[in-house]
């Protein structure tokens, strides 16, 4: 079956009667009975089916072809089937976790249950995560899937092992590649072949195309891209190693509270490894298609068109939830722990002063306020920091884990979001406010030796444009209105429950608008930071806790 062109349409003549109605779900498809030829006027989705099975100017009629357009052919139906789950009042499911999904969790489970590719557009704290290991769940107990891939931010993974291991009702296996070498994380992806659970490999997005060879050839039936937004440059290695296993996996879940952070020409590679079919496999037709270029040598975007039809097709495999639109379903606050590590550098300060901070602990027979530990407990929360001062008291770097951990969570929030970020240490907020204005952020600092602060605080206020406040938390957590915005991030707390509490209250307050508030505490695994925000979980001190609990 030859494809030929002329006059702006497509023509594939005489094709076999058990093709012929396949081909017919190619998208503006029209018979043409004189000529016995289907005609294709030259689109985005009709170009990108043809020429997927398009081979030295023919048309075959592989397997592949008829399968891909089986389900191109069901598509309609489905669309249909899933925007009458959005329209639904209520819905009741029978999901395998151990949780009572809310009404809009049970919809993202039956949507994503109905498709075999699905975007969860769930904000933060709308429950996307239970969402999806349910979809999952679902999908092994009815013997369509055995392998899962989970791919997110390296600062999630641990919270996701511990929603599987603690919420999920169906048996699993993890193998969990976090902080390892690759050809470690190589050599466990070979060894996860068990076939009495489901085998769940966690993994974040830079180490995919690291040991993409091994992932590959571990064949995932189902992936879960958290944080999709990740992908969304598709030159990137990451992406492009993303799209090569998004072609190899049947089950497909794109989970993101902010699909675009820039702009609509984000959307391309998210949804060339969900779907491809939905905006085809060329950037280049995507964009001429939804942006309009102009500026240096044509090279600059300079309009977007055709957003409607963007928004439209994004949607068909997607459900969009707001934390406004779950007034009744969320509770007020949503609390997030992010994690890091520490670099060998610091890693090495921390255990020195550690060692000495037990023994200045035991010799002051378990006084936790007593001056000299109260100072080597400070030393190490400011190590954590990435700061210390050497022995002729300047403040040195030591250590950008947790602030390379702050970047990547901005960076997937959309631009115009407000933040208010708390942090303990004025070289910790200095270099927090440097690395923000470098991403483009209009940024303002309050700290005990701010002389405008009433100034400072009207522009985070009242200036769209300045869209973070990162405050000392011994001055931004008391008597301030920061209502205007719904996340506060917990960089570095101080040892005080009492200060913690009212830095919670800055934006947890009368006049805030938003139906839910997040806070977001960052966290170095296994260092001083755990026990101090389990304190503070506690509601107690972390010097009345550490006599109970040593670190």
């Amino acid at each position: 079956m030859h494809l030929e062109f002329s006059r702006g349409v497509f023509t594939i003549p005489d094709p076999n009667i058990e093709f012929r109605g396949l081909l017919g779900s190619v998208p503006t498809s029209r018979w043409d009975s004189e000529k016995v030829a289907w005609k294709y006027t030259p689109t985005l989705e009709s170009k990108s089916l043809l020429y997927l099975f398009w081979e030295n100017g023919l048309i075959q009629p592989t397997e592949a072809a008829k399968k891909e357009l089986l389900l191109i052919a069901n598509l309609p139906r489905l669309h249909a089937t899933v925007k009458q789950i959005k329209g639904k009042e209520e819905i009741e499911v029978n999901a395998p976790v151990k949780l009572e999904l809310f009404q809009h969790q049970k919809k993202a489970f039956k949507i994503g249950t109905t498709l075999d590719q699905v975007g969860l557009l769930m904000e933060q704290g709308t429950g996307k995560t239970l969402s999806s290991l349910a979809i999952a769940g679902y999908r092994y107990k009815r013997g369509e899937i055995s392998r899962l891939l989970i791919v997110a931010p390296k600062a999630t993974l641990k919270p996701w092992e511990e929603e599987i291991l603690n919420q999920v009702d169906f048996p699993v296996e993890i193998t969990n590649l976090v902080d390892m070498k690759s050809a470690k994380k190589a050599k466990l992806v070979n060894q996860a072949t068990g076939k009495r659970a489901l085998q769940i490999i966690l993994i974040n997005y830079q180490s995919v195309w690291r040991i993409f060879d091994e992932l590959y050839k571990w064949g995932p039936d189902m992936i879960i891209a958290d944080e999709m937004q990740r992908i969304k440059n598709g030159r990137a290695k990451q992406s492009r190693a993303m799209h090569k296993l998004g072609d190899q996996c049947t089950y497909k879940q794109g989970l993101t509270g902010t699909p675009i952070t820039q702009g609509p020409m984000d959307v391309w590679s998210q949804y060339r490894f969900l779907n491809p079919d939905i905006f085809g496999r060329s950037f280049v037709k995507f964009r001429d298609r939804y942006a309009i270029m102009g500026g240096f040598k044509g090279y600059q975007i300079v309009k977007f068109q055709n957003l409607d039809e963007l928004s439209e097709k994004a949607h068909s495999i997607a459900y969009r939830v707001r934390k406004a639109d779950t007034e009744i379903d969320l509770p007020p606050i949503t609390v997030q722990n992010l994690y890091c590590g520490l670099g060998s550098q610091a890693r090495k300060y921390y255990r020195q002063m550690d060692k000495d901070f037990q023994v200045s602990l035991k010799e002051n027979q378990g006084n936790a306020h007593a001056p000299i530990v109260l100072t080597k407990l400070l030393r190490l929360q400011q190590i954590v920091g990435g700061f210390l001062p050497n022995d002729d008291k300047e403040i040195i770097p030591v250590d950008d884990s947790k602030l390379v951990l702050l970047k990547e969570l901005v960076e997937d929030l959309p631009t115009d979001k407000k933040l208010v970020i708390f942090a303990r240490f004025i070289p910790e907020i200095s270099a927090i406010e440097q690395e923000l204005k470098k991403m483009g952020r209009k940024v303002v600092t309050l700290t005990g030796s701010t002389k405008n602060s009433g100034a400072v605080i009207n522009a985070f206020r009242k200036d769209p444009k300045t869209t973070v406040i990162v405050a000392q938390i011994q001055t931004g957590g008391v008597g301030l209105n920061l209502q205007v915005a719904d996340t506060a991030i917990f960089y570095s707390p101080n040892f005080s429950y009492g200060d913690y509490d009212q830095a919670l209250a800055r934006i947890h307050r009368i006049g805030q608008k938003s139906k839910s508030v997040t806070y977001i505490n960052l966290i170095s695994e296994g260092t001083i930071d755990e026990t101090i925000f389990k304190a503070l979980k506690d509601k107690k001190d972390v010097a009345d806790y550490i006599v109970d609990h040593r670190i």
